[in-house]
């Protein structure tokens, strides 16, 4: 049990600064005049000022009751040491108008404080305060000082007298934002507190007054780092996953992504108790104001003065997210981890590698059949540049088009059932041109919500309106369609056919249904399912017997299956005629490279002669998925597809883990957030037509005995796994 100072219905935190991040502790006194150690202090307060469950005691000085203070007593959570500390103070106070220290000796052989709130509003030198010395004893960390001796200097932030009575437009009864835990250059964590009312109106899940803290969480970051306020102008996504229960005090976490044009770019999560996600917005757009407090107290006379441009807005090394990029690299750098990115290969990367040197089993490259590096289609592609040149050197609209062009959509269209192909230099941007240049402002498009980025950019583009249905959930998106289909012109449904991270495949006959009874347009991505799904590698369409008439856009990739490196669009006549016409990036881009398409034509022609390939990667993926279950690692949803996740549910954890497969000889990359959520931070294995049987024996050994290593409930899928298969086993008995 431990003493911590809260002050008048808000908090006085100590916030430490670290290389790995800011942390915030609780203030700790006591009011006997023994120090106990700092420890940990996050208290929670209700609306009377006051951590639930603890015992509340007077606070004294020298005797003298103070007005306004009390202290709380309740458990601590104990930190480990470190250096290079840098702390300060934050102090909440709902009426800044009163003096509640004065004088150098208010805490008499504790610590010295002197702070007069009584400058008015705003971060002048009125409102700081100052620790001119902080004695041995109160700072002690496992009986060793932490910065005895030293005069430290703490900055004072006054959350409801400045932020809510003086810069924000909220009454007392929409002050979501109850108290900050963390704040960082890149960061913000706060807690919030729900709505009274349970279920909403009509039982919605979305709970307005949290969702309006998440966005007050944002102008606070913006005030304490920049001084301005920051105001929510829009999102690309918001996903509702629960509600939560009335009155309960949530957590708000807040990431800055980028810096636009004056404005903020960020995501938000709002977590339960349990830390259970219940509501996350994604690609918070805020812009930033300069925004005078309500009182004219603050007038010094000199009138308007010009703006200052802050140095984040035209110098690179201060772009917050290049700052946050820098930040993240050196905390890993901190815990030792080097970066498990950039690894340089030094041959063909099919189910080995050469890296540094050492040859590793690869399972980081998605090359599904093995054709790249095949000699059929090395030698097609040798030939190409010999009889081509190594670039086609105009847009193909111009003088650039080759043979080879015709050949490889005619044969990618033929292959799939189409009327017609077009082929670009890139698979993202294929999605990001052609959703940018088909669709506008009054058009919708609805896609999953773990739809590949290069979608999102698409839609991004296209400035139409943007709604995400639930992963995988054709009664989320027929919902959305029943209310938004009627308010726009044109209405495309994005999907992918096998998920890129998850390995889980599109339930497209039932999103058909759908789309047909919408009116609305549908694209399927195939790049992982070319190659992998159908009995031949047709692709989804062939998985799941599906009249290619009923898909407008099939778009898939030359880097996976095809061994080269491209994207196409493959439907009707008329749509690819257009694109070849008006598309963006087809007519302003420069052909695909003759050895390149060269390639793609050798490996789809090697492909649609030798289906056996598709077998035997069918075979090894549902085999590593099987034994990675027995052994009860997380696979997440995967359905037997060469993409396979090993779900570990934190980043440290999952660079540690490519590290040690690393050490076995095993190359294997770790997905952390934002390409993914923090809590399904991943190893993302691709499975080959090359890979044997040992290899993949073997590497899922090896991976169950790391992830045990680090941390055995990183297999807790075991025992619901054997359950199952007991379940089975006694069923087939």
């Amino acid at each position: 049990m431990e003493t911590t100072l809260d002050v008048k219905g808000a908090i006085v935190h100590v916030k430490e600064r670290r290389r790995d991040g800011d942390r915030t502790l609780g203030l700790v006194l006591d009011p006997e005049g023994t120090a106990p150690p700092v420890e940990a202090a996050r208290p929670v307060l209700n609306a009377q000022g006051v951590v639930p469950g603890s015992e509340v005691v007077p606070a004294t000085v020298d005797g003298q009751y103070v007005p306004g203070f009390v202290w709380t007593r309740q458990p601590q959570v104990r930190l480990t040491q470190d250096i290079d500390r840098q702390f300060w103070l934050s102090v909440s106070l709902e009426n800044p108008q009163t003096t509640v220290y004065s004088g150098p000796n208010a805490l008499p052989s504790t610590v010295n404080v002197n702070y007069n709130a009584t400058g008015g509003a705003g971060f002048n030198s009125a409102n700081t305060l100052s620790l001119n010395h902080v004695p041995d004893e109160l700072f002690k960390l496992a009986g060793d000082p932490i910065i005895a001796g030293r005069s430290v200097h703490l900055e004072a932030f006054v959350l409801h007298s400045t932020f809510y009575e003086r810069l924000n437009f909220h009454g007392p009864r929409f002050r979501a934002l109850t108290s900050m835990i963390e704040i960082g250059p890149t960061h913000a964590v706060g807690k919030v507190r729900a709505s009274g009312q349970q279920g909403g109106p009509e039982g919605a899940k979305l709970d307005v007054l949290a969702l309006d803290g998440m966005m007050q969480l944002c102008a606070y970051w913006a005030l304490a780092n920049l001084g301005v306020t920051g105001l929510p102008v829009g999102a690309d996504e918001v996903r509702v996953l629960a509600r939560p229960q009335a009155g309960a005090e949530l957590t708000a976490i807040g990431l800055v992504r980028e810096s636009v044009d004056g404005a903020l770019i960020g995501d938000l999560d709002l977590l339960d108790s349990e830390k259970r996600p219940l509501l996350q917005v994604r690609g918070l757009r805020c812009r930033l104001v300069q925004r005078k407090p309500r009182s004219s107290g603050d007038n010094d006379g000199h009138g308007a003065q010009a703006k200052k441009i802050d140095s984040s807005s035209w110098q690179i090394a201060e772009f917050p997210e290049v700052k946050a990029l820098h930040e993240l690299i050196d905390t890993a750098r901190s815990f030792g981890i080097q970066s498990p990115y950039f690894s340089v290969h030094e041959r063909v990367t099919n189910e080995t590698s050469l890296i540094d040197g050492r040859e590793y089993v690869n399972f980081a490259s998605y090359n599904y059949l093995g054709l790249s590096g095949d000699p059929d289609v090395t030698a097609a592609a040798v030939e190409a540049l010999n009889r081509y040149g190594t670039s086609v050197s105009a847009s193909r609209l111009v003088s650039g088009e080759k043979p080879l062009h015709g050949e490889l959509e005619r044969e990618i269209a033929d292959f799939l059932g189409c009327q017609d192909a077009i082929v670009m230099v890139s698979g993202h941007a294929t999605n990001v041109s052609v959703i940018g240049h088909l669709f506008g402002p009054e058009d919708l498009v609805i896609h999953d919500s773990l739809a590949h980025n290069s979608i999102l950019e698409g839609i991004q583009l296209s400035r139409a309106k943007r709604h995400a249905f639930a992963h995988n959930d054709p009664d989320s998106l027929d919902e959305i369609l029943r209310r938004a289909r009627p308010t726009a012109r044109r209405v495309l449904i994005a999907v992918e056919a096998v998920y890129s991270m998850d390995g889980d495949i599109a339930p497209l006959a039932k999103i058909i249904e759908i789309k047909r009874r919408h009116n609305a347009l549908l694209l399927v991505d195939e790049a992982h399912s070319l190659g992998v799904l159908g009995q031949t590698g047709r692709g989804i369409g062939e998985n799941c017997s599906i009249a290619r008439d009923h898909v407008e856009f099939w778009m898939g990739t030359l880097s996976k299956s095809l061994a080269s490196c491209g994207g196409y669009i493959a439907g009707s006549k008329e749509l690819v005629r257009y694109l070849k016409y008006c598309n963006p990036g087809f007519v302003y881009s420069v052909g695909i490279s003759p050895p390149n398409a060269a390639a793609a034509l050798a490996a789809l022609r090697k492909l649609r002669a030798s289906p056996e390939l598709v077998t035997t990667l069918r075979e090894r993926s549902r085999m590593f998925l099987e034994l990675s279950r027995k052994r009860g690692i997380n696979t997440g949803s995967s359905e037997g597809t060469p993409v396979i996740p090993c779900i570990v549910g934190n980043s440290l954890d999952c660079v540690r883990l490519s590290r040690a497969m690393s050490g076995r000889g095993v190359n294997v990359q770790p997905i952390l957030h934002p390409a993914v959520e923090e809590h399904l931070a991943r190893l993302r294995f691709f499975i080959t037509a090359r890979h044997s049987e040992q290899q993949i024996r073997e590497a899922t050994d090896a991976l169950a005995e790391e992830l045990e290593k680090i941390d055995p409930k990183h297999l807790a899928f075991r025992s619901s796994e054997e359950s199952s298969q007991s379940n089975e086993a006694r069923a087939g008995a």
